[in-house]
C-alpha cells in the first residue's frame, strides 16, 4: 500500500467532517450568447474542499496538503521521492435529492511526487529561521564564535549549502572575499580550516545617535528604534533635488571696476581658446584617421536622473486608483517595461499555471476525438465548460500572488457537448477588493478579448507558423477492467502532443487593468494553446490561457547595473561604493529602500547595533532627513577600512613561515 493511502482513506466516519472539510464559495456569471450574461447577479455556487486551517493550526491532519517521509519508489521513478498528497472531497450520496442523507466525503487523493535529491535541506544549526526539528540541522562548519550560519538555495540534497557570515562586531579579513563559502568549508584541509574561516574582532565599535525627527519626512513607513527594524515604502511626494544644481551668485560688496577686469579677461580667454581650438581641428581634418574610434559607454553607480525617473513612475502608480482610472487617458494606464525587470524569475512558478492549463488543452485538442469510441467503452468526449471555470478558479485559489486567471477560446472554437460552437468563450476567475473568488464568461461583455493586446501578439505569432513547439509524448496504460485486474495498454500507444515551454509565452509590461474587476497594477503572462484543424492534419492556433500577477508582488532592484540592463530602478541606490556593494532584500516588494549595503572586502561594519550591514531603508530615510535641514548622520553610513594584522597574512597564505 502507498504512503499517503491511510492519511485521507477510507473515510468511513463523520465525526471529523466539520474540522476535515471545509465548504468554499464561488461566484459565477455564464453567457449562452456574445455579449450578454445569462443573468446579471453572480450564481452562487458551494462545494467542499479540502481543509482550510488557520494560521496557527499545529496539527497535520488538519492541513490541505501533507507530505509522505521519504520513501524510495522501487516500481515506476525507481528513486527516492516525497509525496505532497491532497484529498478530493465528494458529496455523496452523489445526485440523491434526500440532502440530509448525504455528507462531505474523501473519495480520492491528488499525489505530486518529488525528487528527493533535489529538495534543499538547512545545514544551519536549529535558530529562530531553523526551527527544526530536522534531522541535518547543525551540520554546517561555522565557527560559531565569530560567525553565524546561513542557509542557501539551490543545492538540493548535498553538502555546502550555506555560507558563514560575520557576526555583528566581527569582520572579514582583508584577504579574503566575504562571505565564507560552504563548498570551500566542506573541501578544505585540517589546516586551512584550523587557521582560516574566521573573522576578527572590530576595534573601536561606535553607537547610531538616537535622534527622532521624522515627523515630515516624506517616506512611507517608520523607524522602530528599540528593535532597530526599517519598514519603508515607496516616496509618496518631494522629489529629491540633485546637490549638481548650484547657482553661484555674484556678492553684492564687489565694485564695478573688478567686474569690468573679469569681463575683459573673460573675453580674451574665450578669443583664445576658440582660437586655438579652430586650428586643432583644422590640423586634425588635414591628417587622415588611422583608426576608427567607436564610444565607449559606462554605467554610473548612481544616477539622480535614474532616481528622478523612480520617483515619477511611483508618483504615475500612486495617482492611478480604482475610482479615477475611468477618468484618466489611456497612456497613464501604462507603465514602462522596465518596471517589470525580473518578472520572467521571481513569478517562475506563477507562470507555469498558465502553461499547465495549455498543456492540458493542447493534449485535448490534439488527442481526443468526441465521436470516438472504443467497443463498449466511449471515448473522452468534448471538455465541459464547467471543467475549464474550475480550472481557472483554482488557480486563482491555490496561489495569493494570481490575482486572475483566464482561458480565452478562438471564435467559433469550443464546442458545447451537443456539438455547437460557441462564438466566443472565455471562463475569467479573479479575486475582488473583498477577496471574494469570483468568474465570468468573457463572451458576455460588450468588448472582445480578442482585441487585447497580448492575445494579438500571441495570434499574430502562432496562427500562421507553429514552428518551435516542443514535442511531448505518454505511454498510458490503462486497466483491463472495472476491477483493475491488470494493466494494458491504451489503444493509441504512445500518445504524444505539441505544445510550447514557459519561454515561449509572453510578458507584458506593467498596466493598470480598469475593468470594474480587478482595478489594480498587474502584469499578465500569457500562453497559447494549441490543437489540429477539421481535417487534423496541420496544427492551428486555438486561444491563450493567462494569469494576472498584482504589481506591488514585484520585487525591485535598485543597485548598480550595466547599460545594457532593462531595470527602470537600476542605480538607484545610495550605497557608498567605495567601500561597499549593494545587493537586494527580497521581500519588500514594490518599496523604495529595500536593499542592503554590504562592506567590500578590506572594509568593515563600524557600528555596535547587531548588524552586519547597512539597511537601504535606513539610508534613505536619513538622506529625507538630511534633504530637509534636520539632523541626519547618512555621511556616517560607511564602512571603514580594516586594520591589516601582516602575521595573519604569513599565517594563512605561508603556513611554512609561521613562527608556531
Amino acid at each position: 500500500m502507498n504512503p499517503w493511502y491511510n492519511f485521507w482513506l477510507p473515510d468511513n466516519s463523520d465525526e471529523e467532517d466539520s474540522v476535515m472539510k471545509f465548504t468554499y464559495s464561488v461566484g459565477i456569471k455564464y453567457s449562452n450568447e456574445t455579449g450578454k450574461f445569462t443573468q446579471d447577479e453572480f450564481e452562487s455556487t458551494n462545494f467542499f474542499g479540502p481543509n482550510s486551517p488557520g494560521q496557527n493550526e499545529n496539527d497535520e491532519r488538519f492541513l490541505p496538503v501533507r507530505f509522505t517521509p521519504a520513501y524510495y519508489d522501487c516500481k515506476f521513478a525507481n528513486k527516492w521521492v516525497v509525496s505532497a498528497v491532497s484529498p478530493i472531497v465528494d458529496f455523496m450520496v452523489r445526485y440523491s435529492n434526500f440532502t440530509h442523507l448525504r455528507r462531505p466525503k474523501f473519495v480520492g487523493a491528488v499525489v505530486m511526487d518529488i525528487d528527493f535529491l533535489e529538495i534543499d535541506f538547512n545545514a544551519c544549526p536549529v535558530s529562530i529561521g531553523n526551527p527544526g526539528p530536522s534531522y541535518l540541522s547543525g551540520v554546517s562548519k561555522c565557527k560559531t564564535a565569530t560567525t553565524q550560519c546561513k542557509h542557501k538555495m539551490g543545492y538540493g540534497f548535498s553538502r555546502g549549502g550555506y555560507v558563514c557570515i560575520c557576526n555583528s562586531g566581527f569582520s572579514y579579513p582583508t584577504f579574503t572575499s566575504p562571505p565564507f563559502q560552504g563548498g570551500d568549508l566542506e573541501k578544505a584541509t585540517e589546516r586551512e580550516f584550523d587557521d582560516g574561516f574566521q573573522c576578527s574582532r572590530t576595534d573601536f565599535l561606535r553607537v547610531l545617535p538616537i535622534v527622532e525627527q521624522t515627523a515630515g519626512v516624506q517616506i512611507v513607513g517608520d523607524i522602530n528604534s528599540n528593535t532597530q527594524r526599517f519598514e519603508t515604502g515607496s516616496y509618496s511626494g518631494r522629489q529629491l533635488k540633485s546637490l549638481n544644481k548650484v547657482k553661484r551668485e555674484t556678492s553684492k560688496n564687489e565694485n564695478e571696476a573688478t567686474k569690468e577686469r573679469k569681463k575683459r579677461r573673460n573675453t580674451v580667454k574665450r578669443d583664445f581658446i576658440e582660437q586655438d581650438y579652430s586650428m586643432r581641428q583644422k590640423e586634425q581634418m588635414r591628417k587622415p584617421s588611422k583608426k576608427q574610434r567607436t564610444r565607449k559607454r559606462r554605467h554610473a553607480e548612481f544616477s539622480q536622473i535614474s532616481v528622478d525617473r523612480m520617483h515619477k513612475i511611483m508618483d504615475n502608480i500612486g495617482r492611478v486608483t480604482k475610482d479615477n482610472c475611468h477618468n484618466l487617458s489611456p497612456t497613464s494606464h501604462i507603465l514602462p517595461g522596465e518596471v517589470a525587470y525580473g518578472v520572467e524569475t521571481q513569478f517562475d512558478t506563477q507562470a507555469r499555471f498558465a502553461l499547465r492549463l495549455s498543456h492540458i488543452l493542447s493534449n485535448w485538442l490534439q488527442n481526443v476525438q468526441p465521436r470516438e469510441n472504443f467497443g463498449s467503452i466511449k471515448g473522452g468526449g468534448r471538455i465541459h465548460y464547467d471543467v475549464l471555470f474550475a480550472e481557472v478558479l483554482s488557480n486563482v485559489m491555490s496561489d495569493h500572488k494570481v490575482i486572475s486567471s483566464g482561458i480565452f477560446f478562438e471564435p467559433h472554437v469550443f464546442e458545447n457537448w451537443d456539438g455547437t460552437a460557441r462564438e466566443y468563450f472565455g471562463p475569467f476567475a479573479y479575486k475582488d477588493n473583498a477577496e471574494n473568488m469570483l468568474a465570468i464568461d468573457m463572451a458576455g461583455l460588450q468588448t472582445r478579448y480578442t482585441d487585447l493586446d497580448w492575445y494579438v501578439r500571441l495570434r499574430e505569432r502562432w496562427q500562421t507558423n507553429t514552428a518551435g513547439l516542443q514535442k511531448y509524448r505518454m505511454k498510458a496504460l490503462i486497466r483491463s477492467d472495472i476491477n483493475g485486474t491488470s494493466s494494458v495498454k491504451f489503444e493509441y500507444y504512445p500518445m504524444g502532443y505539441r505544445a510550447p515551454h514557459v519561454g515561449q509565452g509572453i510578458w507584458t509590461r506593467p498596466y493598470f487593468r480598469c475593468d470594474g474587476r480587478v482595478n489594480r497594477w498587474v502584469i499578465t503572462y500569457a500562453v497559447p494553446f494549441i490543437g489540429l484543424d477539421v481535417l487534423r492534419t496541420s496544427l492551428k492556433f486555438k486561444g491563450v490561457a493567462t494569469i494576472d500577477i498584482p504589481l506591488q508582488e514585484l520585487d525591485i532592484n535598485q543597485c548598480a547595473q550595466p547599460f545594457s540592463v532593462q531595470n527602470a530602478f537600476k542605480n538607484t541606490a545610495r550605497c557608498d561604493y567605495k567601500t561597499q556593494q549593494c545587493a537586494p532584500i527580497p521581500g519588500y516588494n514594490l518599496d523604495i529602500g529595500s536593499y542592503r549595503c554590504n562592506c567590500r572586502q578590506g572594509y568593515e561594519y563600524p557600528f555596535k547595533d547587531g548588524r552586519n550591514f547597512f539597511h537601504g531603508s535606513l539610508i534613505e530615510l536619513e538622506y529625507q532627513k538630511k534633504m530637509q535641514g534636520k539632523f541626519s548622520f547618512v555621511e556616517q553610513l560607511k564602512s571603514f577600512p580594516v586594520a591589516l594584522d601582516v602575521s595573519k597574512c604569513i599565517n594563512y597564505f605561508f603556513p611554512a613561515l609561521s613562527p608556531d
